[in-house]
């Protein structure tokens, strides 16, 4: 029996905003999406697997008109309740309803000014949009973490968008790395040598500034590292897509993460629960082969446990994940 921790629900694939890095390359999507009905009860199979978190994600979930019936069905199953956003369509009024069901807001901001937001967002005016709704979120103590992704285009610029964000009492700051997908230019993934920066960036901004806003790096940035004692995630214990956390897309395809291209059925044409249970499913960590292992995963002490790190953002010349190990033990390809 495989119990169910957290998961991930696409709401819609459409969007209002046409950001260079969108993992689901946002409204290229043109098939039925799952029904109100459909949603329902899926949150209701979720919470039979165990389910305790879950977050509506999209293209912009509050481009759906029931979004609000989600949160209440989810709240009545006593689920942890987090909604992704780049913040367009949020006013007072969804604010008050944020609050009324406590739920944690997951809001993207790439830059501390309009020059870079905008440009990564694809949306002229977002930026200074953002700023006000934060101060919103703030003042009606709504919990917002603001998510970073950090690329080529704002990678010099972090110190600015803390400054943003400690000006604004921001509770919480992820920050992650971008990933390869369709929309990216290759010109904006980072090296292996500016990935190691930015993780002692982190542990420099999280010895500083912790106590005054909870500072988070994304578990694609860490593993078994002389850094790792002082980031957010001390052990990394491998992906665990598939074993305690699953995606649903819009369209009720299954995934271990939304990351990734492997899909494992249907909620159309399954139920859930059939997906989840059958152990041929997410073979990548539920049947590990260790020796599928690329360059210097092939041979580290960590392999059995990490298994090769994120499985989707594989950048390394020899084919392997970013790893602040295998940079202190052999340096970058």
């Amino acid at each position: 029996m495989y119990k169910l921790y957290s998961a991930s629900v696409e709401l819609t694939r459409k969007c209002n905003a046409n950001c260079k890095h969108c993992i689901v390359d946002a409204n290229s999507f043109d098939g039925e999406e799952l029904s109100t009905e459909r949603i329902m009860r899926l949150l209701e199979e979720l919470n039979d697997e165990g389910c305790q978190n879950i977050t509506f994600t999209g293209g912009e979930p509050f481009l759906r008109e029931d979004w609000a019936l989600f949160l209440q069905k989810a709240k009545a199953l006593n689920m942890s309740i987090v909604i992704m956003t780049n913040g367009l369509k949020i006013d007072d009024s969804i604010i008050k309803v944020l609050k009324s069901f406590n739920v944690s807001v997951g809001f993207s901001l790439d830059g501390a000014d309009a020059e870079t937001h905008d440009r990564i967002r694809g949306v002229n005016g977002i930026f200074e949009h953002s700023v006000e709704v934060l101060k919103k979120l703030r003042k009606a103590n709504v919990y917002t973490v603001v998510a970073t992704t950090v690329m080529q285009s704002n990678f010099n610029r972090l110190d600015k968008i803390k400054d943003l964000l400690l000006k604004l009492n921001v509770e919480s700051w992820q920050i992650q790395i971008v990933k390869p997908c369709s929309r990216l230019p290759e010109n904006e993934v980072l090296t292996e040598e500016q990935y190691y920066k930015l993780a002692q960036k982190i542990v420099e901004y999280r010895k500083k500034y912790n106590k005054k806003m909870s500072i988070i790096e994304a578990d694609c940035i860490g593993y078994n590292s002389a850094l790792s004692k002082d980031l957010y995630i001390k052990n990394w214990r491998g992906c665990e897509c598939g074993t305690n956390y699953v995606s649903i897309e819009s369209d009720g395809t299954v995934k271990g993460c939304p990351n990734m291209s492997i899909t494992e059925g249907n909620i159309r044409d399954i139920p859930f629960r059939e997906i989840w249970q059958d152990h041929d499913k997410f073979s990548y960590n539920r049947k590990p082969n260790i020796d599928n292992l690329k360059g210097f995963c092939r041979e580290c002490e960590h392999k059995y446990v990490c298994r090769g790190g994120c499985p989707v953002n594989c950048k390394t010349k020899d084919g392997g994940s970013y790893c602040l190990h295998k940079i202190e033990t052999v340096g970058v390809s």
